[in-house]
């Protein structure tokens, strides 16, 4: 009943695109010029006008402003814009995550990695210290596969790591 109520969010936003998932919503428009920056907030305002009208608020406190840039490109900073939704300004935040993915204005995979990595050793320990007395290789193997594997591959299609420095955490696991 949610996604259908909901149903209508993106056609009140007329000059960036929406990415909606469950009760998450996502409002983006590449910056070129300052123009871009006025065309985003108008759309962030329809979107708080949709929410009025429908009395289902956004939650501000959730809201951040993740900017994506290379290094090479400093003159997009100069376009960097505040912006309100709500009338509350929304934080701009470096990395955030986004269904279980650590993502990164810099898009480097490394945080992301060194975060599952240490999730997945914490895991292994746990396992070690649990069932350490224990010869049956098969049930060691099924525990291994499905709860520290399944955290090193989780979406890896989207964050597959290039570097060595990323790869080798992650083999030595």
């Amino acid at each position: 009943l949610f996604l259908i109520y909901i149903n209508d969010l993106s056609s009140s936003v007329n000059h960036s695109k929406t990415f909606l998932f469950a009760d998450d919503t996502k409002c983006l428009r590449p910056i070129i010029c300052r123009h871009d920056c006025i065309l985003l907030q108008s759309d962030l305002d329809a979107l708080s006008l949709w929410s009025t009208d429908w009395k289902l608020k956004f939650n501000e406190t959730k809201c951040f402003k993740l900017s994506f840039f290379s290094h090479t490109s400093s003159d997009r900073r100069d376009f960097q814009s505040d912006y309100l939704i709500n009338c509350l300004s929304i934080s701009p935040c470096n990395q955030q995550k986004d269904l279980g993915i650590l993502i990164s204005s810099d898009l480097s995979w490394s945080h992301h990695i060194s975060t599952i990595t240490s999730r997945a050793y914490k895991i292994l320990c746990l396992l070690r210290r649990t069932f350490a007395s224990s010869n049956n290789v098969t049930t060691k193997k099924k525990l291994y596969i499905s709860l520290v594997r399944s955290q090193l591959t989780y979406g890896s299609q989207v964050w597959r790591p290039l570097l060595q420095k990323d790869i080798i955490p992650i083999e030595h696991i």
